[in-house]
């Protein structure tokens, strides 16, 4: 999940409960290596696709099922600012599932499919 940056066109990665969540970045192997990745990922300036309806696979930190609340967390204390889970972290989290739903399970961390609705955007809640 990413959020809005200070440009029209510009996303940035989360950190904070107040961000405007702009939608979820979609892997590509359509990216240059020498000149769009760098050592943690892609670099600045770079054009990403982002899914604002839809469904995609994630990075969640912990086990979830299709019944659970869908949260994405916004600090890098204790997580990864971006990833998904099921589990409220007080100033670490925000509770997105008015506009999203898990629609497969896991057993632990690892990837999982999650359905969003960006339109939604302003329900999602901070955990506090």
């Amino acid at each position: 999940m990413v959020k809005q940056g200070t440009g029209d066109d510009v996303c940035l990665r989360l950190s904070a409960g107040t961000d405007k969540l702009i939608g979820i970045v979609v892997h590509s192997h359509a990216y240059e290596k020498d000149i769009e990745l760098g050592d943690s990922g892609l670099k600045p300036k770079v054009t990403v696709g982002v899914l604002a309806r839809g469904k995609i696979w994630v990075d969640v930190e912990e086990a979830v099922a299709v019944t659970d609340a869908v949260r994405v967390f916004v600090s890098d204390t204790g997580h990864v600012a971006g990833k998904f889970g099921k589990t409220a972290d007080a100033g670490k989290s925000l509770d997105i599932s008015k506009f999203a739903r898990w629609l497969t399970s896991t057993t632990g961390a690892g990837i999982a499919q999650v359905e969003v609705d960006m339109t939604g955007r302003s329900q999602a809640t901070a955990d506090a």
